[in-house]
């Protein structure tokens, strides 16, 4: 992703079960767990015009599964 302001940033996922985010090869969100819907923020100090890798890992342990990055 691209930052197109130098600001804080809030990343937020919403996750059935397990999810963990990173910015830059960062964990910034690590709910490694089962559960139902939930929502997990994290911020971060991002520079204007700079690239930053995002990866997002999650799993599912059965039924409804939900997924999502904000």
């Amino acid at each position: 992703m691209r930052a197109d302001f130098s600001e804080t940033y809030t990343f937020v996922t919403e996750s059935d079960d397990g999810v963990r985010l990173f910015v830059d090869g960062v964990q910034i969100i690590d709910n490694w767990t089962d559960h139902g819907v939930t929502r997990d923020t994290a911020t971060l100090a991002l520079t204007a015009g700079q690239t930053y890798d995002v990866r997002l890992e999650y799993y599912d342990s059965g039924f409804d599964a939900v997924i999502r990055l904000l």
